[in-house]
């Protein structure tokens, strides 16, 4: 899932920064920050053969 365009990781930088930043991104979800990018993962992965 893409965080930002084109970015799916997330650089923390230092250790103490991880809950600070795990904080925000439960923040950014339940305000619907990332539901477009959920609605976007919602496609087939496989295309189905052809019988």
């Amino acid at each position: 899932m893409e965080i930002d365009k084109g970015k799916t990781a997330i650089n923390v930088g230092k250790k103490e920064d991880l809950i600070p930043v795990i904080d925000a991104l439960i923040t950014a979800v339940r305000n619907g920050e990332q539901d477009e990018a959920v609605k976007a993962l919602d496609r087939p992965r496989f295309k189905k053969k052809a019988a």
